[in-house]
């Protein structure tokens, strides 16, 4: 009982991210939301494991990637799946998935930010959108810099 108990705090605290006063939702097209969250520190936005492409499984493991078009609801508060890559770790073959990270914006449209795409490197053998240096990150997105990472299929996959 005194680990559960233990553990409020955290719950409250995951549960205050995610409520409805700190989401965001942005349609993509005419048929497509993406569902992403407040960050307090910097005070931007993020929008984690978009997906951008059509999983590489199946028929289309060794095909070229096709294009995903987005439909429905995409909740994105948590990192997609790295993909597969020697070692333990949350991997699979569907992880062609994005985040986004963007200083908070009231009007979209009336102002442009300058993009940072990054690709992470590992020679095609390992590596993920996921790992990032917070604190680069968040002096990016303080500096009005929005911020891409993708996964990308590495290796035979």
């Amino acid at each position: 009982m005194n680990a559960l108990l233990a553990l409020l705090p955290f719950v409250a605290a995951f549960a205050a991210i995610v409520n409805a006063d700190s989401t965001i939702s942005v349609q993509i097209g005419s048929s497509a939301t993406v569902i992403g969250y407040q960050q307090a520190n910097p005070d931007g936005f993020v929008f984690y494991g978009i997906p951008y492409a059509q999983p590489p499984i199946g028929q289309l493991r060794f095909a070229p990637t096709q294009r995903k078009d987005p439909s429905g609801r995409i909740l994105a508060f948590h990192f997609g799946s790295a993909c597969v890559q020697e070692g333990a770790g949350n991997f699979d073959e569907d992880c062609l998935f994005l985040n986004i990270w963007t200083p908070k914006m009231n009007n979209i449209t009336a102002n442009k930010y300058p993009v940072l795409f990054f690709v992470h490197g590992g020679g095609f053998v390992d590596g993920s959108g996921n790992l990032y240096s917070e604190g680069i990150l968040k002096n990016l997105v303080s500096r009005g810099i929005i911020v891409v990472s993708i996964n990308y299929r590495l290796g035979p996959f």
